[in-house]
């Protein structure tokens, strides 16, 4: 039979052209899938964008009216804050400008939340933005504060902040001219300038300097540093732990310090009772090379009350009458003299000379009629040296002023204190925090602790060198940190490399600020009169390195009464949120 094949050709076309077809409604799919995605991620990055400017002319709108204005009366600040609460607010329901078709966006909601006084007022600003059905929603915090910009920080300084090594920081760090990084730690052993090789340092926070160009870290190359660059993640993440968000630039120029003179006049005025004019008064005869004529203005024309140091009478002849009655009134006077550091008081006082808190005669310095009362202050006019000699705890919870040097030693201190002191009188102005102890005292669930501002430098020494603590505990209270916020008028050095400084605080100087940490275990080799570093170790993190400052802010709350305040508002901006 002969086959008929008439008609494949015709079959053949026509499943060709159902298959160029199908090709091309595949194709044309695709091409309008991948259009679609493509609009809504040009929509999702426009409304991103435009609730980021929302958030901006909201922000800038606060900075414009009260950031770094002076003589701001509390209640001009908090009629503020109420207008921002009512719905009849300028900044709320109000459309942010914009030419895209089918956008809008608006602040949505403010809330406020003030502090524990009328100082301090935490910001929540919400914005929101929809373009074509895309929605976005942004976050952002703003602090406004009259408090000292240095108390919002872990740590920093006006000037450089030089890090060399594996610090870790938790909370912001502040550079008011440049930030300098090297993963060399450097120290001193046996009069001998060395260093160590460890990783760069890591932050818990947010990076605040003055510059896109002010980060930078030590070329061995150029045997200079080099500015990083801020688009770099993989630097930003290897040198600091951090990203691009974290980056804050802040105009040096604007920063909010402090003056500790002036501060300790203040103080000075509210001990003497705070009458018009008592501290025009007070400075008038004040002079830093001789401090008597400004004590006794407050003495004599103020009427704080002046004691004097009294030692304990010697035991008489028992057999002698007259003896024994003198040494009765010597014994009444000097317990009454001692009452005044065991007991509650409801005065200022000028101590007139150097005063020694060692937990043996000086048991413990209470003061003021809540303990520490706002406007009672202990003023010592001499030196003040807390070294506790007793196995006991050695309580101080006391406002403080200091005419002379500070200096703290020894274990088991205990202090919920403001401190400001001056260095006058002393040919070595400094403030000395050397093998000390010093923990927070725990009330209602919280742990009060020390601020210490001085005028003087800070030499801070921690206690048990070449002693491992292995990884820091977080917010949990362990026997080897410290519980204090230093502030100092000069340059400081801080070190984590023999010894161990973990601090629940903060630092931060006006001048110049050096940092230097290592990792993990270290052992003094004592024969080779060197130090050895574990570089070995394994698991090593962030949380071995032998410098820690964990940023905290309770005293805020804790210390109101003592801090220092300026007359200009701080508004702060806090890094944004993204909320789905």
């Amino acid at each position: 039979m002969i086959r008929n094949e008439r008609g494949y050709a015709l079959l053949l076309v026509i499943f060709m052209m159902m298959l160029f077809v199908l090709l091309g409604v595949a194709i044309l799919g695709a091409s309008l899938g991948g259009a679609a995605r493509t609009e809504t991620r040009e929509n999702d990055v426009q409304s991103l964008h435009l609730a980021e400017k929302t958030l901006n002319e909201a922000v800038t709108n606060i900075v414009m009216k009260y950031d770094g204005k002076d003589d701001i009366s509390l209640e001009e600040l908090s009629d503020y804050m109420n207008e921002l609460k009512n719905n009849a607010n300028p900044l709320t329901g109000k459309n942010t400008s914009t030419e895209l078709s089918g956008a809008n966006a608006a602040l949505k909601d403010i809330t406020i939340v003030k502090g524990s006084n009328e100082q301090r007022y935490t910001l929540t600003l919400t914005s929101e933005a929809t373009v074509n059905g895309v929605k976005r929603k942004l976050v952002q915090n703003v602090l406004i504060d009259s408090y000292p910009e240095f108390l919002q920080y872990a740590f920093g300084s006006e000037q450089d902040v030089i890090i060399n090594g594996a610090a870790y920081g938790l909370g912001n760090i502040y550079a008011g001219h440049e930030l300098l990084l090297d993963n060399k730690a450097k120290y001193m052993y046996n009069s001998k300038n060395l260093e160590q090789s460890t990783q760069y340092p890591k932050i818990d926070g947010g990076v605040f300097v003055s510059s896109a160009r002010a980060i930078k870290y030590y070329d061995e190359v150029l045997a200079d540093y080099e500015s990083i660059s801020m688009n770099d993640q993989n630097e930003l993440q290897n040198l600091l732990g951090i990203t691009y968000e974290n980056i804050n630039i802040k105009d040096s120029s604007k920063f909010i310090s402090i003056n500790v003179e002036e501060s300790f006049l203040d103080k000075a005025a509210i001990a003497a009772g705070n009458g018009i004019g008592t501290r025009d008064s007070l400075k008038a005869v004040f002079n830093v090379h001789n401090v008597e004529p400004f004590i006794n203005q407050l003495s004599s024309k103020y009427g704080v009350k002046r004691v004097a140091p009294r030692s304990e009478p010697a035991l008489p002849d028992w057999d002698n009458e007259t003896e024994v009655n003198k040494y009765n009134t010597e014994l009444d006077l000097y317990n009454k003299y001692i009452s005044i550091f065991n007991s509650k008081n409801s005065e200022s006082i000028i101590f007139d000379g150097n005063l020694t808190l060692d937990g043996v005669i000086y048991k413990q310095l209470l003061y003021g009629n809540e303990a520490k009362a706002s406007d009672k202050w202990f003023i010592v006019n001499g030196d003040l040296i807390i070294d506790n000699l007793s196995t006991d705890e050695l309580n101080i919870k006391a406002n403080i002023l200091v005419t002379g040097n500070v200096n703290i030693r020894g274990k088991k201190i205990k202090v919920d204190s403001t401190i400001f002191c001056l260095g006058i009188g002393s040919s070595t102005p400094a403030t000395i925090v050397q093998d000390a102890e010093i923990k927070g005292i725990k009330e209602n669930g919280k742990t009060k602790q020390l601020v210490l501002i001085s005028k003087a430098d800070i030499l801070l020494n921690r206690f048990d060198a070449f002693t491992n603590f292995g990884e820091y505990a977080g917010g949990n209270i362990i026997q080897n940190r410290l519980d204090a916020f230093f502030y100092t008028d000069g340059e400081a050095e801080l070190y984590g490399v023999g010894s161990t400084l973990w601090l629940n605080g903060g630092f931060f100087a006006k001048g110049k600020l050096t940092i230097n940490a290592v990792l993990g275990n270290v052992t003094e080799d004592i024969a080779g009169g060197k130090i050895n570093f574990n570089t070995l170790q394994t698991n090593v993190s962030k949380l071995n390195s032998r410098f820690i400052i964990d940023y905290n802010d309770d005293f805020f709350e804790d210390q109101y009464s003592g801090l220092p305040r300026v007359k200009q508002i701080s508004v702060m901006i806090g890094n944004r949120k993204l909320e789905k």
